[in-house]
């Protein structure tokens, strides 16, 4: 519906009605009191096609292509320095009606935006890799630097050498350093230092056996291997703490008194004399006779001759019409080997 202009110069007295109030009048007053063009206008502003969009909805219509095929699409966004606050965005219609204005031609956007270059970010310190000369390059790269899941680790490397008062261990501060390994975990050893052997042991010394039992090795370490290496790498693969719950489900076989690692043949059939001459006893206990024994030794286990495990029965004149005779018999089985013996002294020869 047209609307009728109002003119605020009809509203002077005649004699003011000149031409030179009218252009004045036309030009400021006459702009501030004319009626309300503007039109309510109802439907939705963006994109109609994509994920979640019905392009059946009703539109505001756009005056021409450009603007009705990218409304509010944003091509160019700015950002506050150094936050995700947006300070500025550009849609696409105007940066083609920027690119008009100086002049390019728009028709083609394929060709408008067609490029034989592309950014790209190699994620690289540019500073570093423009003033090289500035800094110090390392061939190696840095050392190392190890990282666990756990506080402690559960595998790690050490290089050992001997110092004045014990050993170093590369990485740990002082001599002897204490370490806390993990039950499960995989530790290696590397050892240089020839006719000086390295050992993992149960009991501090040098003896090799344990404070409490002289005749039991203390360097039998279950998980290590290469144990007592000078030139080499000594593994340690700590066990779980179940590792050894077989031995204590074994069958009780009674009280046991002594404990060696001699072999069978050692102890059977000898003189009583010439034996603690010999081996100054079990465990130091030179009063044998009744005492119980197990043999710990099981290298003997493998041997073709079977050392160790013949027992000879002896006999003198006074019950054979012949020369002293012996009978060999063979301990065979593991049952027979390690289940409990006792000593008992008789008088002459078995």
């Amino acid at each position: 519906m047209a609307t009728t202009r109002i003119r605020s110069v009809d509203l002077l007295p005649e004699i003011f009605r000149t031409e030179t109030n009218k252009k004045f009048l036309a030009s400021t007053l006459d702009q501030m009191i004319q009626p309300s063009r503007l039109q309510r206008v109802e439907g939705y502003i963006g994109r109609n096609y994509g994920l979640g969009v019905n392009p059946a909805d009703s539109y505001v219509l756009e005056p021409d292509k450009e603007r009705t095929n990218y409304q509010l699409e944003p091509a160019v966004t700015y950002k506050v320095p150094n936050t995700n606050k947006t300070k500025d965005l550009i849609t696409y219609p105007e940066i083609l009606d920027a690119l008009q204005v100086k002049g390019a031609d728009v028709s083609r956007h394929d060709r408008l935006f067609s490029s034989e270059f592309y950014a790209w970010d190699p994620f690289i310190d540019y500073d570093k890799f423009v003033n090289f000369g500035q800094y110090y390059w390392l061939s190696g790269g840095p050392d190392p630097v190890d990282v666990q899941a756990t506080e402690i680790a559960t595998s790690d490397s050490y290089a050992v050498t001997r110092a004045d008062n014990g050993y170093n261990l590369e990485g740990q501060a002082g001599n002897n350093p204490t370490i806390t390994l993990v039950r499960g975990g995989n530790y290696t050893f590397e050892v240089e230092q020839t006719g000086n052997p390295f050992w993992i042991q149960a009991s501090p010394g040098t003896a090799g056996t344990l404070t409490q039992s002289p005749n039991i090795s203390a360097r039998n370490i279950l998980g290590v291997t290469n144990n007592g290496d000078d030139n080499g790498i000594i593994t340690f693969k700590v066990p779980d703490s179940t590792a050894q719950n077989f031995y204590y489900n074994l069958n009780d076989l009674g009280d046991v008194d002594l404990a060696t690692d001699l072999k069978f043949d050692q102890i059977n059939n000898r003189y009583v004399d010439e034996f603690l001459a010999d081996t100054d006893g079990i465990d130091e206990i030179r009063d044998l006779d009744g005492r119980t024994l197990i043999f710990l030794n099981r290298n003997t286990e493998t041997d073709p001759e079977l050392s160790g495990w013949r027992r000879t029965d002896q006999f003198d004149n006074a019950n054979f019409d012949s020369t002293n005779y012996a009978q060999e018999t063979e301990i065979s089985t593991s049952a027979q080997r390690y289940s409990i013996w006792r000593i008992e002294y008789v008088e002459g020869r078995w």
